[in-house]
């Protein structure tokens, strides 16, 4: 099916949208693209004289709006307990021909997988949420002629874990995943991989307190992170 695909596709200029699976090496996943160029058409017309009009229709279908993952795509972590199982719309024609595994022979559905395109729509939405709320607190502000709302900006601290983060009392944290027990203890989101763990939380609070802080003229404390606790990775996880 991967040669078929190609082929369609390099004849229409995407010579990678689809390549090959290797035995020996990493492959990316098969996904569906809502930005990716429709092939269905051509997928159909090229699959038609040699599986007949109905199943080359159903291929088509399927096929016309996926490609392969690059390393501009962003797998949600959930995924992993979806790729390699059947994927229940595959049809009869796509399991006889093994085309029914989500993520490797049949394109796996869009939630899955942010897109760079879906990556720039969430950090456009995050920035004008973000610039709202600003714009909100130092309009109230300016008219009271002393802080009312002082804000603290959560998404500043989050992009600052991309490079790391080095509290007050030493210890350095990334938004990195676990990888392993030589790692946990930098780490600052739940096994879930979207929440923070209680660490985390404590580094949350402490951005919120120096805010506080400086706004307003408090003296509350600011909490060791390291005080907290993080994941604990055990044989069982």
């Amino acid at each position: 099916m991967y040669n078929n695909l190609d082929a369609i596709f390099t004849a229409y200029g995407e010579p990678n949208r689809v390549n090959a699976l290797s035995a020996t090496a990493a492959n990316p996943l098969l996904i569906t693209d809502v930005d990716a160029a429709d092939r269905t058409a051509q997928i159909t017309g090229a699959l038609t004289p040699t599986y007949g009009p109905v199943i080359a229709a159903e291929f088509g279908a399927a096929f016309g709006k996926c490609r392969q993952t690059t390393s501009a795509d962003l797998v949600v972590l959930p995924a992993s307990s979806v790729i390699g199982t059947n994927n229940a719309n595959a049809t009869a024609a796509m399991v006889a021909a093994g085309a029914n595994k989500n993520g490797v022979s049949y394109p796996m559905a869009n939630r899955w997988v942010l897109t760079a395109n879906e990556k720039a729509n969430v950090a456009a939405a995050t920035s004008a949420y973000n610039a709202a709320i600003t714009s909100i607190a130092n309009a109230k502000n300016t008219a009271a002629g002393y802080t009312v709302i002082a804000v603290a900006d959560m998404n500043a601290v989050m992009n600052q874990l991309i490079t790391g983060i080095r509290t007050e009392s030493g210890s350095f944290y990334t938004a990195n995943y676990f990888s392993g027990s030589a790692t946990e203890g930098g780490v600052l989101f739940s096994l879930d991989g979207v929440h923070p763990n209680a660490r985390g939380y404590a580094i949350i609070a402490n951005e919120i307190i120096k805010v506080i802080n400086r706004e307003f003229k408090a003296n509350l404390p600011i909490h060791n992170s390291a005080y907290f606790p993080g994941i604990n990775i055990v044989p069982t996880n």
